[in-house]
């Protein structure tokens, strides 16, 4: 082999992990927003809390390209709700501990 070849592979390669990596990102973060935008339609809902879940899950599974869906499993669309709704709650219990210290 020579090098041309063996640096054209390994270009190849390298372009193909970091196209791979990219559309992971960039997926990911279309996800969580999905996530977020579903946790607020849910919460508008009279259901309970698993009833709201299974809403969301179904909302962003509906958003997801087909070429991604074999990869992404409703256990993982879960994780990725929970976590936001995580931070979202995080995030306004430090608001409101920072609107009583103001009192």
């Amino acid at each position: 082999m020579n090098w041309e070849l063996i640096l054209t592979i390994a270009s190849s390669v390298l372009t193909i992990v970091v196209t791979v990596i990219g559309y992971y990102q960039h997926i990911k973060k279309r996800l969580e927003q999905e996530a977020l935008d579903a946790i607020n339609i849910a919460e508008e809902t009279d259901k309970i809390g698993a009833e709201k879940m299974q809403d969301a899950i179904k909302m962003v599974k509906d958003m997801i390209p087909a070429v991604a869906k074999p990869f992404i499993s409703d256990k993982l669309i879960e994780t990725v709700i929970q976590g936001v709704f995580d931070k979202v709650e995080d995030y306004a219990r430090k608001q409101l501990e920072k609107e009583k210290t103001k009192e």
